[in-house]
């Protein structure tokens, strides 16, 4: 189960170096969270982060195809992505055989010299 909330409070276990937390979460969860009372869980608490939406990455493809088509010469909207990633960092290049995945076709744009 995964929540969004808000931390309402922290404060140490007399004697113990357990802490005890108080959340607030978003929307009607008191079955499922009663459930769990008394079990022992792992749990990740960090700062919400909203996804990307669809209309954003409409966006980050369209500036990306736009960029390419004023390089000279003209390179893909993939092209451009990919040297913004590197650009920006950290980032691992991993090398796919042919024959080692399920579904080629979200490598077609992939040229050779990438393989």
């Amino acid at each position: 189960m995964k929540l969004t909330g808000i931390l309402l409070g922290a404060k140490p276990v007399s004697g113990s170096v357990e802490t005890d937390v108080t959340l607030r979460t978003y929307g009607q969860h008191m079955d499922e969270v009663s459930r769990l009372k008394d079990k022992v869980l792992d749990i990740e608490i960090k700062p919400h982060r909203e996804k990307r939406s669809t209309k954003a990455n409409a966006l980050c493809w369209e500036i990306c195809s736009q960029i390419g088509r004023a390089m000279n010469p003209p390179i893909s909207k993939e092209e451009v992505y990919r040297r913004a990633i590197r650009d920006v960092g950290i980032y691992i290049q991993v090398c796919i055989r042919k024959g080692d995945y399920t579904d080629a076709s979200s490598l077609d744009s992939i040229s050779n010299e990438t393989l």
